[in-house]
């Protein structure tokens, strides 16, 4: 799990792990962070593409993709996607 911080521009600028994740407190490495466009572009992926099962939960209050699961060809084991957002916050 990771604090991420978004510039206005969308650009994620830092992301560190919480307590409780593999390494409390250290810098995450950029490219695993997945922001609240991110999700939504990967869904629309998902639509755009035709994928066999496409499963979103949106946030009751921010209305934020909060668990996405993607499911791109159901014959092929291991290629599904999955991800949660939690706790966001727009400052």
């Amino acid at each position: 799990m990771f604090m991420v911080v978004v510039n206005s521009t969308g650009d994620v600028v830092s992301a560190v792990y919480l307590e409780g994740s593999q390494s409390p407190g250290t810098l995450a490495n950029l490219d695993d962070v997945i922001t609240v466009q991110d999700a939504l572009g990967e869904i629309q992926r998902a639509f755009d593409e035709d994928a066999d099962d496409i499963d979103v939960t949106y946030d009751a209050v921010g209305g934020f993709p909060s668990i996405v699961r993607i499911d791109w060809d159901k014959r092929i084991a291991d290629e599904e996607t999955s991800f949660s957002i939690d706790d966001v916050i727009v400052l």
